[in-house]
């Protein structure tokens, strides 16, 4: 039965392919387009504005007693920055207070940097499941700026953050 049906198969190409018919497999759907760029994203979700499909990782620090990944996730096609946690193990106690993006611009040629932007996503809760969550983003990037991003277990404690990316 097989070898029929494989036959009927070969023989069906052999006269598709004698005819001039080509057969293409239908391409993937395409990425919708950010719908936001530069400091028209500032503010903004990320995920919902297109523009996390081509966010990169620029800075990031790992809290392994949490089980807790703490990212700078960068768009290039949107010129924009986010904060991002995901809670990788299931099962693990976390709490959250907070998560924060800070982007710092030096206003001087190196007399220092100045705060221009920082957005805090509050939480209130403990999860004992994997998740991942994320700020709003600030607008992109000049080479006279950097970025970190940063949470909090508990209010009153000492953020957490990645280095600064620049």
């Amino acid at each position: 039965m097989i070898k029929k049906w494989a036959r009927s198969a070969v023989a069906t190409l052999a006269m598709l392919a004698t005819a001039g018919v080509v057969v293409v497999a239908a391409p993937s759907p395409a990425v919708a387009a950010p719908s936001c760029s530069g400091s028209n994203c500032t503010n903004r979700n990320p995920d919902t504005n297109g523009c996390a499909p081509d966010g990169r990782t620029v800075a990031e620090a790992w809290y392994s007693m949490n089980s807790v990944r703490l990212e700078l996730r960068r768009s290039t096609a949107c010129n924009a920055l986010w904060a991002r946690m995901t809670q990788t193990v299931t099962g693990t106690q976390f709490r959250i207070q907070s998560l924060r993006i800070e982007r710092q611009e030096n206003f001087n040629d190196g007399d220092g940097y100045q705060p221009t932007h920082t957005f805090y996503k509050p939480f209130s809760g403990e999860y004992h499941q994997q998740i991942q969550v994320w700020t709003n983003m600030v607008s992109g990037h000049s080479s006279r700026d950097r970025a970190r991003a940063c949470w909090q277990n508990f209010p009153g404690e000492v953020y957490n953050c990645t280095g600064w990316a620049g």
